[in-house]
């Protein structure tokens, strides 16, 4: 199975400068990447598991 996944995100109302400053769009960016590779990396565990499982049956 192959899952593409495409978003695009709009913020409802800019972001106040002192926010923008500390938490702008690259720090968004960043944590979405991160998260987004941790569930990959959990996805590749999980099949890697069940492959086992399916060799040992």
């Amino acid at each position: 199975m192959r899952l593409d996944y495409d978003a695009q995100f709009e913020l409802a109302a800019p972001l106040p400068p002192v926010v923008r400053r500390l938490f702008g769009v690259s720090a968004i960016r960043r944590t979405m990447r991160e998260q987004f590779e941790a569930m990959l990396r959990e996805i590749a565990r999980r099949q890697a598991w069940l492959a086992v499982g399916e060799d040992a049956g």
